[in-house]
């Protein structure tokens, strides 16, 4: 009886400490105080645009671990039809559409966040060979508990959140695959391509020699954080195109050029 006492709260224990293991992957939610004000139930809000911070910007590769992290603000009461009325928590209660081998975590039990905090969600894994490279259009559903009754929402909403939540998955091998941390680092000046003005202060513009199959431009911190991006519809004709920086912070930033072969890349100042 004794040993069988003993073996119980070794099991125990080990359950306790691998609770507090899967609790301690999540403790990274690291938000800003001011987004309490800004009126975003979730940040980042859906891509429209090209503007920058929206939508998600990591990419997912076939094969590679994926976590990217999603903020999500309970207000202590919102507007129903005008009147104001109040919160008493929000529930996640579904991501849907991720691919296969991916999923969504919350650092709050039951994905329930109470009225007046802010959490993090989390979309995590590792997307298998099972599924096709490609753009994944995702739907956040969550659910706001109020004191009149409860009401369901999606991100993206025509009305509350309009935009999309594109996740884009790369094939095995695919140059943005790589660890892209030391992009910084990487320079190639080779191609035809001229970046100007440098410094600059609000438009970046670039020019090419002849027609290109460049299907998507990047601006990366130093820091190796992706900080914009705009897709193009098809190949980049030849001449001088532009990018908006303004909203960037001063300092150094990598611009990038990417298609399904190459990438450029050319250091750039932001006044």
């Amino acid at each position: 009886m004794k040993y069988l006492f003993t073996n119980l709260i070794l099991v125990l224990f080990f359950l306790f400490c691998n609770g507090l293991r899967a609790q301690d992957t999540l403790s990274t939610c690291i938000v800003d105080s001011a987004f309490f004000d800004s009126g975003i139930l979730i940040s980042p809000t859906p891509f429209v645009n090209d503007t920058l911070g929206d939508g998600i910007v990591a990419e997912a590769c076939i094969n590679k671990p994926y976590n990217v992290r999603f903020t999500v603000s309970a207000p202590s009461s919102i507007a129903l039809i005008g009147i104001p009325v109040t919160v008493d928590s929000i529930r996640i209660d579904s991501v849907s559409n991720l691919p296969e081998g991916m999923t969504y975590e919350c650092t709050d039990v039951n994905c329930i966040i109470v009225a007046d905090s802010i959490s993090c969600v989390f979309l995590t894994g590792t997307p298998t060979a099972d599924n096709e490279p490609g753009e994944y259009i995702l739907k956040i559903d969550l659910t706001v508990f109020t004191n009149i009754l409860p009401l369901a929402i999606s991100y993206p909403d025509p009305t509350l959140a309009p935009g999309s939540y594109i996740l884009t998955l790369n094939e095995e091998g695919n140059p943005n695959c790589e660890d892209l941390t030391p992009i910084f680092d990487q320079e190639d000046l080779s191609l035809p391509i001229l970046v100007f003005p440098n410094p600059t202060s609000d438009v970046l513009h670039f020019e090419y020699q002849d027609k290109s199959d460049w299907t998507r431009i990047e601006i990366w911190s130093a820091a190796g954080k992706k900080m914009l991006y705009q897709h193009q519809n098809g190949a980049l004709d030849q001449g001088v195109s532009n990018i908006d920086v303004s909203k960037l912070n001063t300092g150094f930033y990598v611009f990038r050029l990417v298609d399904d072969r190459r990438v450029f890349n050319q250091k750039f100042f932001k006044r």
